[in-house]
């Protein structure tokens, strides 16, 4: 399973500071310019990268970041691919696109990490249809 874990919240005023921290990271982010859906876009192998990026925001947020954050759209990028996303908790989601947590469970599928995926993909499952019940019924303010 995954061993290393790290958070920050990103700030378009500590472009330098994060930039710093992550660049030898590859972001795991679709690359429209890039059709192959499972391609790396760097010289170096997968193996050699100190670490995976992932932006944890609605679509319309993380372009932004990538606009005002050159150093993070410049990082390599892997795409990672599954079935269509099964997010219901936001309207207006982006064609194609997966939440987070499905992202980070197919890419440990891609890392035969299978059982941890399923487990991810299961508790988004189950978390979803609680927040729809517990919405339905009138239960969140």
């Amino acid at each position: 399973m995954i061993s290393d874990v790290q958070h920050d919240t990103w700030h378009r005023l500590k472009n330098d500071q994060l930039a710093n921290k992550y660049q030898d990271y590859c972001l795991i982010y679709p690359d429209h310019e890039n059709t192959d859906n499972s391609h790396v876009d760097s010289g170096i192998a997968e193996q050699d990268y100190e670490g995976f990026l992932w932006i944890d925001s609605t679509w319309q947020q993380s372009q932004k970041m990538l606009r005002q954050s050159p150093w993070l759209n410049q990082l390599p990028k892997k795409t990672i691919t599954g079935p269509a996303s099964e997010y219901k908790l936001r309207r207006n989601q982006k064609d194609g696109g997966l939440s987070t947590l499905e992202s980070m469970a197919y890419w440990l599928m891609n890392e035969n990490q299978h059982e941890q995926a399923q487990e991810l993909l299961q508790f988004f499952q189950t978390f979803q249809d609680t927040f729809l019940k517990v919405r339905l019924a009138g239960l969140l303010k």
